[in-house]
């Protein structure tokens, strides 16, 4: 078996491989590995998944045997089939893996070897005639698609402008002088006319999903690989001077990929409709098919955009149907990312696989806290979603399972998302004592006051597959019983709409609302029947207002008949209503808030400073004291501050 001799740790010293052959039979390839100084040769890096290396396979180093995964057995015959015979850095070879000491080392320096290496080679995997042909579009639409600017905004020509190019006579295409043409504009045109119009790409026999053979088919496939949610992918390719991405036989460079795929999402987005023939385009492609986690850290790290820890854990990428982001070492979650983010200066983490996942989670969450990007889309503690209480756990309560958001993305936002609300404002956050121990104990101090103890609660509204409408009803008069609420609505009732629509609605529905739109908002929640024909203007914008992106790029409002347009707004308003996965709950003192499900009767309402919402915290029944994380809350009436005038008794919390 082969023998690894010690790296130098004085000077940066690394093992390269190279390819010396590789024949058709398994154990028939053979590599040379070498010591170097990174400074000192021209190596290229080699970025894969490891794959089920439960059943390796024997290939020969220095004349010794190793045993490989298959993956990298069959990335290492196609390296060597397409004649890249020079030397390479690859994890699983230039690292003693059994050596924990070696290994902390040399993730320490993954940043400096993917920096400095000629090239990356990403291996996708085997690939398939229609994988085939998604790498020929790419190698022939992205150079395309560069040369009018890596800003997707480039595409943005007004819908009507140029659907006047797609009407005219092809042959008016080379008459730019005579028609006063940007020149520009008008290769930017032809460009995305060639696109709406490539084979396999406008048809209406696309096959859904990636199991199909034609391109579009193609493009999903290679978007859903594996490779893409290693979580080591986003420092390896962001690192690097040039990527090509390499699938079964067939290669291209990843600049080109990602230009083309932009290209087409952008067409499909900005331009679908601009007539019949082009609303079939890109059939069976997801929405968000060309979007992942690694992409969009090359483009941040390419664009010198700060990558703060908190927008790769807790990223806003939603996938295209598949995990955001996984490892086979969990620690490696935070220890894989340690290399490409830009705040550990203040963060101070460190790779340590001494410790344990709940240490590196505990101490990764803390740091994001305490000292990571103050951006309002950065992490915090509002931010965690409470477990179930018969959810097993290992963590502290306050601290997220990020390898479990990195299979779902965070898909619950906090009650702040909209960045409305600051209960805590003018209150400085004081600095607080830490114990060296706290992360293995998974202590979370936070200073800040007490508001009132949790009574009544409505359980959640749950509406089976294919009874939406009636559950609607069900639900509304589950409301309607909870509150008591008579048959005559009144303003007395709005602070219970504005509550139960607080999550993502409060810009629209708020004190500051006028009369006509909190009666409109009254009878919309009560499920009254609303003649939409007398409508007063104010209500008919209030209405508009409602309309989301995708029903903005429809033109619904131009498309459909306005009194059905305004009742698919009212349909809205009403279920995203009944469908909020909180609870609605009651305090001691009367006051109305909304909080995640977790909570019950008995748990506190607080307020910790520098936080902008209400945080539930559950009394600990164990005897010795503090409390349990149970989320973020929206409490009517002390979301801007005002609790604050009631000069509360100051303390301080001990989580969890």
């Amino acid at each position: 078996m082969f023998t690894y001799t010690p790296l130098r740790r004085d000077t940066l010293e690394i093992r390269l491989v190279r390819i010396l052959s590789a024949g058709e039979s398994t154990c028939d390839i053979s590599l040379e590995l070498r010591h170097a100084f990174i400074d000192e040769i021209s190596f290229a890096a080699l970025s894969y998944v490891w794959g089920d290396v439960k059943n390796p396979i024997e290939v020969s180093i220095n004349a010794s045997s190793c045993m490989i995964g298959h993956n990298l057995f069959t990335a290492l015959r196609q390296l060597f089939d397409n004649g890249n015979h020079g030397w390479l850095w690859i994890d699983a070879l230039c690292i003693q893996q059994s050596d924990q000491e070696e290994k902390t080392y040399q993730v320490k320096q993954m940043r400096t070897i993917f920096s400095h290496a000629e090239r990356v080679f990403s291996w996708l995997g085997p690939g398939t005639s229609s994988t085939d042909k998604a790498i020929e579009f790419a190698s022939r639409i992205g150079p395309r698609a560069l040369s009018f600017g890596s800003d997707p905004s480039a595409f943005d020509i007004p819908l009507e402008e140029l659907r006047n190019y797609f009407n005219r006579d092809k042959d008016l295409w080379k008459a730019e002088v005579s028609l006063k043409c940007d020149t520009k504009k008008l290769d930017l045109a032809k460009f995305i006319y060639d696109i709406f119009y490539w084979p396999d790409l406008n048809s209406r026999t696309s096959r859904q999903g990636e199991d199909g053979d034609d391109l579009v088919a193609g493009i999903q496939n290679l978007m859903k690989r594996e490779y893409w949610q290693r979580i080591w992918i986003n420092q390896e390719i962001a690192l690097a001077k040039e990527v090509t991405l390499m699938c079964g036989t067939k290669s291209v460079l990843l600049d080109h990929v990602e230009a083309a795929f932009s290209a087409v999402d952008q067409c499909n987005r900005l331009h679908r409709y601009i007539n019949s023939e082009t609303q079939t385009f890109a059939k069976g492609l997801h929405p968000n098919f060309w979007i992942n986690l690694p992409l969009d850290t090359r483009r941040r790290s390419k664009s010198e955009i700060g990558t703060p820890l908190s927008c790769l854990l807790y990223t806003d990428v939603v996938p295209s149907g598949c995990p955001l982001y996984a490892a086979s070492d969990t620690r490696d979650l935070v220890f894989g990312l340690l290399g490409i983010i830009t705040d550990n200066d203040a963060l101070q983490l460190r790779v340590d696989y001494q410790l344990t996942k709940a240490e590196v989670f505990t101490a990764a969450t803390r740091a994001l806290m305490s000292k990571g990007d103050k951006d309002k889309n950065s992490y915090h503690l509002d931010h965690c979603v409470p477990r179930e209480e018969n959810t097993p756990s290992t963590l502290p309560s306050w601290v997220p399972d990020w390898q479990e958001i990195g299979q779902v993305g965070s898909n619950k936002p906090e009650m702040n998302r909209g960045g409305f609300f600051d209960a805590t404002s003018n209150i400085s956050i004081p600095t607080l004592p830490s114990n060296e121990n706290d992360d293995s104990l998974g202590i979370l101090h936070r200073a800040g006051c007490r508001v009132d103890i949790i009574t009544e609660i409505l359980q959640p509204h749950r509406p089976p597959v294919g009874e939406m409408a009636q559950n609607v009803e069900d639900w509304l008069s589950g409301i309607m019983a909870f509150f008591r609420l008579g048959p005559v609505a009144g303003p007395g009732e709005d602070y219970i709409w504005r509550t139960i629509l607080s999550q993502g609605w409060y810009d629209k529905v708020n004190p500051s609302m006028d009369e006509d739109i909190a009666m409109l908002v009254r009878m919309i929640m009560r499920g009254q029947s609303i003649d939409v024909k007398l409508l007063r203007p104010t209500q008919k914008d209030f209405l508009n207002n409602l309309d989301s992106p995708l029903a903005r790029q429809r033109n619904l409002a131009a498309r459909l008949d306005q009194l059905e347009y305004a009742a698919q707004m009212i349909k809205m308003l009403q279920m995203r209503g009944s469908t909020v996965r909180r609870r609605i709950f009651k305090t001691r003192k009367g006051m109305l808030g909304l909080g995640h499900l977790a909570i019950k009767p008995g748990d506190v309402v607080t307020l910790l400073w520098g936080l902008p919402s209400p945080i539930i915290l559950r009394p600990r029944n164990d005897g010795g004291g503090g409390f349990t994380f149970v989320g973020d809350a929206y409490v009517d009436q002390i979301m801007h501050g005002e609790f604050l005038k009631t000069d509360p008794i100051h303390e301080i919390f001990t989580v969890y």
